[in-house]
């Protein structure tokens, strides 16, 4: 803003003396005045180019005057005051000066009017210059909004009552109906039937109550009858000068359809983990931050929110120290590709104190840039009773191989019949297989049958009818 005192004059004029005369006056009037003199066109140019604040022209010069100053003015500095100061001057010819551009006019031989003219017309230039800056503004500001509007992703409108007022493109693009149409609809037509009383109860408690915006779901019916979902935004306004609703659609339809997909696929996860009575766990390497899901706590003996207020993760501080460096071991081997998946059997402190085993199965499914892993998901299973019944299986084994040894079998070869297939003992006494082992082991026997005595003795028809049976059976 220019100081109101400070004034930068440009004067045209051939008599020096008037000027200085012109000068001592702003100054009674406390201008704090720097000023230039000009009687020539060529100068009076040059001169506008430095923009003064305000010009003095006399309006009849020897070669010049003030009616073509004013042109060449209002040519390439229109918003400078210009003010025709003369030693006379007629009303119709004041007239035609003020029509043409200038701001004022003063007779010389009326000096004390010149400080109030100026004041004035300084005021005049200022107020316009606000004025056109807040119209560019102003104007600036309407192109930005219609640009934003225009180029947004979602239907933006205004209506009052149940017209609409305003559309932009992406309402016209999701509906299918065009500006014209939408003019001459209600805007419950775009409503799907289902939905109209619930949004319009909700829109006179939220939007038509408050000028936050208020957020809600629905169904719009597009021109071709398709239906879409969309959220809505809504918030009071004025709108030339009288209340109205900003709305904002979105369309969500893909996006709902993507959830229910997902929530789907969680069901079946779920449903599958249930199932199967496996824990699930989601590592993120990065971080190092570990989420388990309520079965992964339920195995070895926690909720949630007790494995939550521990101060050092579950995994570090209840797996068995021994298992947990082969677990990382295996995990480098996988970070590393060695392998597509990785798969340990560890140990974990049950809440109870017991040591329980745990299959842990995992895979990472994102990696970095870097090639580093972000992300690993996995499962955790129980096998305490597969370990349990292997551990009775290695020591029935065990048993077995101890009996044998001390069974009485003789070293060397046994002496067999060729043809009944009977045993020679030691006293060279032949006996029938079962029998020799039931003396010399520890072997007990159940009998049956094999396919080959059953055709034998009781012919081959039987056999198929046993056959048959299995088979159905099977």
């Amino acid at each position: 803003m220019r100081n109101i005192n400070k004034l930068n004059l440009l004067i045209l004029e051939d008599n020096p003396y008037d000027a200085e005369l012109m000068v001592n006056e702003l100054e009674r009037e406390e201008f704090i005045v720097e000023w230039k003199l000009v009687n020539k066109g060529k100068t009076f140019k040059k001169a506008l180019a430095t923009k003064p604040d305000l010009i003095l022209a006399d309006y009849r010069l020897p070669s010049f005057d003030g009616m073509q100053a004013l042109k060449i003015k209002q040519q390439f500095a229109p918003e400078i005051p210009f003010i025709i100061v003369s030693g006379s001057i007629g009303e119709e010819l004041a007239v035609e000066c003020i029509k043409a551009g200038a701001t004022d006019y003063v007779l010389k031989d009326k000096p004390r009017r010149l400080g109030y003219v100026v004041k004035r017309a300084l005021n005049e230039a200022e107020e316009l210059r606000r004025r056109k800056h807040a119209e560019e503004t102003l104007r600036e500001s309407n192109e930005k909004y219609h640009a934003i509007v225009e180029n947004s992703h979602d239907a933006i409108y205004i209506y009052r009552g149940k017209e609409f007022l305003f559309v932009n493109g992406k309402a016209c693009e999701l509906s299918g109906y065009s500006a014209k149409e939408f003019y001459k609809m209600e805007i419950w037509d775009l409503i799907h039937p289902d939905d109209r009383n619930r949004i319009e109860e909700y829109s006179k408690k939220s939007a038509f109550r408050k000028k936050t915006p208020s957020t809600y779901s629905g169904r719009v019916v597009c021109k071709n009858g398709d239906v879409k979902d969309c959220e809505f935004a809504a918030s009071v306004i004025s709108y030339n000068n009288r209340n109205a609703v900003l709305g904002i659609a979105r369309d969500i339809t893909r996006r709902k359809r993507v959830e229910e997909k997902l929530k789907e696929s969680e069901k079946r996860l779920d449903i599958a983990l249930k199932g199967t009575g496996v824990g699930m766990w989601d590592w993120n390497i990065k971080t190092d931050k570990m989420v388990y899901n309520e079965r992964w706590a339920e195995i070895i003996g926690y909720t949630l929110e007790e494995l939550s207020s521990m101060r050092i993760d579950a995994w570090t501080q209840l797996t068995h120290p021994q298992d947990r460096k082969i677990s990382n071991e295996l995990l480098e081997k996988h970070f590393a590709g060695e392998t597509e998946y990785y798969i340990s059997e560890v140990r974990m402190k049950h809440k109870n104190g017991n040591w329980i085993w745990l299959l842990d199965r995992g895979k990472v499914f994102e990696w970095g840039e870097n090639g580093k892993p972000i992300r690993m998901v996995g499962t955790h299973l129980d096998i305490t009773e597969h370990k349990k019944i292997e551990k009775e299986r290695e020591r029935v084994i065990r048993e077995l191989k101890g009996k044998l040894k001390e069974g009485k079998i003789p070293d060397g070869f046994l002496p067999i019949c060729a043809s009944c297939h009977k045993i020679r003992d030691e006293q060279d006494i032949w006996h029938p297989v079962a029998d020799y082992l039931s003396k010399h082991t520890n072997l007990e026997f159940s009998h049956g049958m094999c396919p080959d005595c059953i055709k034998e003795f009781y012919g081959k028809k039987a056999w198929n009818r046993i056959k048959d049976r299995r088979n159905k059976q099977s």
